[in-house]
């Protein structure tokens, strides 16, 4: 199986969750490209989705600065995993936007 690319927007726009195939190819092109498609394949679909949640959420969130709810709606949407635990991802990784130094 070669790694294709995989746009989330198209996956959110049909309104369904990512196929383990889709998360495969998610996690290596968002949390490591450099690993092997065997070592991804062997992976539980629970740790992909688990890895490839706490990924998106600190990029969105701490990167891109969008709206917590917003990111947690749409991850949950991409993964199916649910919000509450998106939640807890985000208080035991500790993602929260930088301050801004500006007053």
């Amino acid at each position: 199986m070669t790694k294709k690319q995989v746009r989330v927007n198209d996956i959110l726009r049909e309104q369904r969750h990512a196929t383990r195939s889709e998360l495969n190819d998610l996690y290596l092109q968002i949390v490591c490209e450099n690993t092997c498609i065997d070592v991804v394949e062997l992976m539980s679909e629970e740790e992909i989705k688990r890895l490839l949640s706490i990924r998106l959420l600190e990029f969105w969130i701490i990167g891109c600065h969008h709206n917590q709810a917003f990111v947690v709606q749409k991850t949950a949407q991409l993964t199916g995993l649910n919000r509450r635990t998106l939640y807890n991802y985000i208080n035991i990784y500790g993602i929260r936007p930088k301050e801004s130094k500006i007053k």
